[in-house]
């Protein structure tokens, strides 16, 4: 498997304006095909959307629409199902929206919503036994909620959950799944876009991530690897995730991403001190305990 092929393209901003440090905005419909088509010519072959992502799924569906995709396609759900006539209804709308007859993946966007009506991990189960979906799961915010999981018995396919420099309260769970073969995609490896801030520009909720960012800042000088390339081959140098989440703000922004791949050897040789950058608040972890002014929250 090479490095490409381990990336899996976050499609969050291909619908909506997202991220802390988002100054572009949602990304133009043109832009998008483009960066689409780039990602498969380099063998990067999952999409990363959801029915909350405003009209991802549907620009998604048009690219499929102009020809054979290659693409695996993880999508999640988030709205209650029972009031949009079912999950299986709520699916096939998203299906419709892609232009395909089934998707790779299908999670809950919250534990919360499985954990509360046991009908739904019934349906999800049901789906997957149709053929609409390969595997299924949860996204996931806290190591917490694995291990409510797993005392409730939810056997699931394929769990997505924040990983990064700063965040690493995951790794204590990481080699359980593979022991059952459970898929993980690493998410938030820029953290919502807040390891691109300045040290001295962060709003006051935040002022706690200052020692970390600049430590990080530093290493990039020191070392001349540009912050995204450390953000994203620290997961990448992970042997336990099958796939790294890549959002991109455009198509510049996607090829800079990617050329930081070359410098997946030169991040190995400083991984103990990316190491020592990792935050424990979750309260700056966790964009969902952030401010409600603050901007795209997730």
């Amino acid at each position: 498997m090479t490095l490409f092929s381990r990336i899996g393209l976050g499609t969050a901003q291909f619908g909506q304006d997202y991220g802390i440090a988002n100054k572009g905005g949602k990304i133009p419909r043109e832009v998008v095909f483009d960066i689409l088509k780039s990602a498969a010519d380099r063998g990067i072959l999952l999409l990363d959307t959801a029915c909350a992502y405003g009209d991802s799924e549907a620009v998604i569906g048009e690219f499929i629409k102009k020809g054979p995709s290659p693409f695996r396609v993880v999508s999640k759900f988030s709205l209650d199902p029972y009031k949009e006539g079912g999950l299986k209804q709520l699916l096939r709308q998203s299906l419709a929206k892609m232009n395909t007859a089934g998707v790779y993946g299908y999670l809950a966007h919250r534990l919360t919503d499985v954990l509360n009506d046991e009908r739904l991990w019934a349906d999800m189960l049901e789906v997957k036994r149709q053929g609409l979906v390969q595997k299924i799961g949860v996204s996931v915010y806290s190591p917490r909620e694995l291990e409510e999981l797993d005392k409730r018995d939810i056997k699931f396919d394929l769990v997505q959950f924040p990983y990064s420099i700063f965040d690493r309260r995951f790794e204590k769970c990481m080699h359980g799944l593979k022991q059952k073969n459970i898929e993980i995609h690493a998410r938030s490896v820029f953290l919502q876009g807040l390891a691109f801030m300045k040290a001295d520009q962060l709003p006051g909720h935040l002022k706690e991530a200052g020692v970390p960012l600049r430590g990080l800042a530093e290493l990039s000088l020191k070392h001349g690897i540009s912050v995204q390339s450390l953000c994203l081959n620290f997961a990448l140098l992970n042997p336990h995730i099958d796939r790294v989440i890549m959002g991109v703000g455009g198509l510049r922004h996607f090829e800079e991403n990617l050329k930081g791949l070359e410098d997946f050897d030169k991040v190995r040789g400083i991984y103990d001190q990316l190491q020592g950058l990792s935050i424990g608040n979750e309260d700056i972890l966790l964009p969902n305990r952030w401010p409600l002014a603050m901007p795209s929250r997730r």
